[in-house]
């Protein structure tokens, strides 16, 4: 998961999704790729609930560090509990092929459509149904796919620069 620790962006509904799976003994791994005001207390909200073992943060990236980091990554999951007007990281990793899990909120929720697996924000029992269906690889190869070809075909960049022309000369 790609994270700012800011309050809105749900990364303790994701710790909990995750020790819930955890405790159904359910094999993965949640990095969380990036940094934020909120750190320390994720840190110890992961050391408090003995998830370290599972939970790892690797700190701010870029460059070469953050594309490893990035090809590394099987499934994004994006836990936000407040409406993003477009969830361009989603978009991203829509992408690069990779299995989206996200709020079903806002923008984040249109972006991912029917491309990803949804869950209703803040509900951590419903995160950990959808982390479950992709760590058994229930359609996360399939859903990889319908993702990247979304993506493909509803944010190209000419494609977006016409709907907005057009949608601004309705208006002029």
């Amino acid at each position: 998961t790609l994270f700012r620790s800011v309050p809105e962006k749900g990364i303790p509904i994701l710790i909990d999704a995750a020790q819930r799976l955890r405790r159904e003994r359910q094999d993965f791994e949640v990095v969380l790729l990036g940094d934020g005001p909120l750190r320390p207390q994720i840190e110890d909200s992961i050391l408090r609930t003995n998830a370290q073992q599972f939970i790892r943060i690797t700190g701010f990236l870029n460059g070469k560090e953050l594309t490893d980091a990035l090809n590394s990554i099987d499934v994004v999951v994006m836990p936000s509990i407040w409406e993003e007007t477009a969830g361009l990281s989603a978009i991203e990793q829509m992408t690069r092929g990779r299995l989206v899990i996200a709020s079903d909120i806002g923008g984040l929720g249109e972006v991912v459509g029917d491309a990803g697996l949804k869950f209703s924000p803040g509900d951590a029992q419903c995160l950990a149904d959808r982390m479950s269906q992709a760590i058994q690889g229930a359609r996360t190869s399939d859903l990889g796919r319908i993702a990247q070809q979304r993506s493909e075909s509803m944010f190209r960049e000419d494609r977006m620069i016409a709907e907005h022309v057009a949608t601004f000369s309705r208006f002029c």
